[in-house]
């Protein structure tokens, strides 16, 4: 898969979640596919950040990869409410800010 077919199915997936009734701030194709460094099995990482996040994780992060499965298996959804991706101690936030690309 290209960084083109990532991002498009990023961006098909994002608008699945907004159907859904999610409201998206901000979203970023991250991971193996940001940095250019894919394989076969890559996986196509999105991070996504809603107001809505943060209330009970689990359940979420259940919602969010039920809608990923509507697009393809291989998208692997990250979530975070608007403060918590503003934790400049996150690694995982730092890597996102780092090298992700918005979508």
């Amino acid at each position: 898969m290209s960084d083109i077919d990532a991002m498009a199915l990023a961006k098909n997936y994002l608008r699945v979640v907004e159907q859904a009734g999610i409201e998206v701030e901000r979203a970023y194709l991250f991971g193996s596919f940001a940095k250019g460094k894919t394989w076969e099995g890559s996986d196509v990482d999105v991070c996504i950040i809603s107001p809505q996040f943060g209330v009970n994780y689990f359940e979420e992060k259940s919602r969010l990869n039920k809608l990923a499965l509507k697009i393809d298996s291989r998208i692997e959804p990250v979530l975070f409410n608007p403060s918590d991706f503003g934790n400049k101690y996150d690694p995982l936030v730092a890597e996102i800010k780092r090298f992700g690309i918005q979508i």
